[in-house]
């Protein structure tokens, strides 16, 4: 049960609002390094000391990794400290004092992301809360407790994978048979062989409010990708069958997708992935604690392709 409506997804105001304000910050900290070297003659350097500096501050305006890139900036603002401190030590003591309104612009710069991630922390935090308070397994309000689960999955999502993936406009691919629960591009900087193990342009999500999906869930999932073959959207796509339980090891679910996946996973070019309510917690304390959610999705990857090779699949 899709819902594509052509509503603003919030992630984008809240982007976009991050985004601008470090703008802001941006060019204010950039004036300030200018006029450092003006105060001492060397406005011609400024340009060149800044480069990397630029870089580093233009790299938070995505919020993935924002610990490392964290770093990256404070190591930089440190270097130029530095070269600065070189230029200038034959001047007088009391130059350096200017530069320190650098570095104070730098660390407002490094405290608004630190904001901002926290922020998109606490809000992937709540939709997995409510996940975990839609009831599930009555058939009383059914179709409402499933269309609330499908929303707060995706939102979870949105939120874990800030600024790496994009949801994307299904109609186009579909024909009110084939309905997919939500589909998101991937963003460049996601690496998805590195991350994943498995390279993907397109991840597509089918949501049940329910414990084990059973094989017709397992082959209603398995016909989208065949559908996203033949459109202009994309022949490459991992999709996700996202439950409350994943299906048993020795189901016939679980089995019957070791047979649509016969080969080597390298050599597929698709995928489907069973997902439950304890991965998408862990996807979230993964976040918390400054890893990688797609960790969660590259175990998967490699602990399918090791029970293929066990059971004699590759």
């Amino acid at each position: 049960m899709a819902d594509n409506s052509d509503a603003k997804n919030p992630v984008d105001d809240f982007l976009d609002e991050y985004q601008g304000e470090m703008k802001v910050l941006y060019e204010e900290a950039r004036d300030i390094f200018k006029e450092c070297y003006e105060y001492i003659g060397q406005e011609d350097k400024y340009k060149g000391f800044f480069a990397k500096m630029e870089k580093r501050i233009k790299e938070l305006s995505t919020l993935s990794f924002i610990d490392k890139k964290i770093k990256d900036v404070d190591n930089e603002s440190a270097e130029c400290y530095f070269k600065f401190h070189q230029l200038a030590r034959e001047k007088d003591p009391e130059v350096l004092k200017k530069f320190r309104d650098f570095d104070h612009k730098i660390q407002n710069i490094i405290g608004v992301a630190k904001q901002y991630a926290s922020d998109s922390l606490k809000l992937a935090q709540d939709r997995y809360e409510r996940i975990k308070n839609c009831h599930f397994g009555e058939q009383e309000n059914k179709p409402k407790n499933a269309l609330l689960f499908q929303e707060k999955v995706l939102e979870l999502i949105d939120w874990l994978f800030i600024n790496e993936l994009e949801r994307i406009d299904l109609r186009d691919i579909e024909d009110g048979s084939q309905r997919r629960d939500g589909g998101y591009k991937v963003l460049d900087g996601f690496n998805t062989e590195e991350r994943c193990r498995f390279p993907f342009k397109h991840l597509f999500i089918e949501c049940k409010n329910y414990k084990k999906p059973n094989w017709r869930d397992l082959m209603q999932t398995f016909a989208y990708t065949l559908c996203c073959q033949e459109s202009k959207i994309s022949a490459i796509p991992l999709s996700l069958l996202i439950s409350r339980e994943n299906p048993d090891t020795e189901s016939t679910t679980w089995k019957l997708r070791r047979l649509i996946f016969s080969r080597r996973i390298e050599g597929e070019d698709r995928l489907i992935l069973f997902v439950d309510q304890e991965d998408l917690k862990e996807m979230l304390e993964r976040k918390k604690d400054g890893s990688d959610p797609a960790g969660l999705l590259k175990k998967k990857v490699e602990e399918l392709s090791k029970w293929n090779i066990k059971q004699g699949a590759n």
